[in-house]
């Protein structure tokens, strides 16, 4: 939820337990909305480095 008191999204991919690596169409959504309501993206990239053989890490 977006209130006025938000600041930023956080975003964390490739997500290790699910093993769920955000994909484009998802990133692209988030930086409309981050847009829209002026606000920071904080991407938590520590695992980038893993991949899963069924999704690239954008």
């Amino acid at each position: 939820m977006i209130t006025p008191k938000t600041k930023a999204i956080l975003l964390n991919s490739p997500v290790i337990l699910p093993g769920m690596v955000i994909n484009r169409d998802i990133l692209e959504k988030v930086s409309e909305i981050a847009k829209e309501h002026n606000l920071f993206i904080i991407s938590d990239e520590l695992y980038e480095r893993i991949y899963y053989l069924t999704e690239e890490n954008i």
